[in-house]
């Protein structure tokens, strides 16, 4: 589903599926322009869906505030499933990273967190 152009709307979409979705391990939806919205609406679904292993959000502009919806539905639901999750080149600042990982601090199913080309400082 990558380089789609799907948008907000787009990722909303996809959420909806993922709510009801028992087989899909690996979503792909890199290049999109998903935005904050869609992907407080991925977030949203995450809360529910105990399939995704992989999920991958590159270059959306999620921006902090999605970033920290997706981190904040794993920590809240005690999603078991997601060990790879791909959020680079997104827009994210260096007070929503630490926000990110100070939510995420404790996760044991998540092996992978794609952080590159972000505007971090130091």
């Amino acid at each position: 589903m990558r380089f789609n152009s799907l948008g907000p709307e787009g990722g909303t979409a996809m959420a909806r599926a993922l709510v009801t979705n028992t087989h899909l391990t690996l979503l792909n939806l890199s290049h999109n322009g998903i935005l904050e919205f869609g992907a407080v609406e991925i977030a949203q679904a995450l809360r529910v869906n105990n399939t995704l292993t992989r999920l991958q959000l590159r270059f959306n502009y999620v921006k902090d505030i999605g970033a920290v919806a997706i981190a904040t539905s794993l920590r809240e639901s005690g999603n078991t499933a997601l060990t790879h999750l791909d959020l680079g080149e997104n827009g994210l600042g260096t007070q929503g990273c630490v926000k990110l990982l100070q939510i995420l601090h404790g996760n044991t199913t998540l092996e992978r967190l794609f952080l590159y080309r972000n505007n971090m400082g130091d």
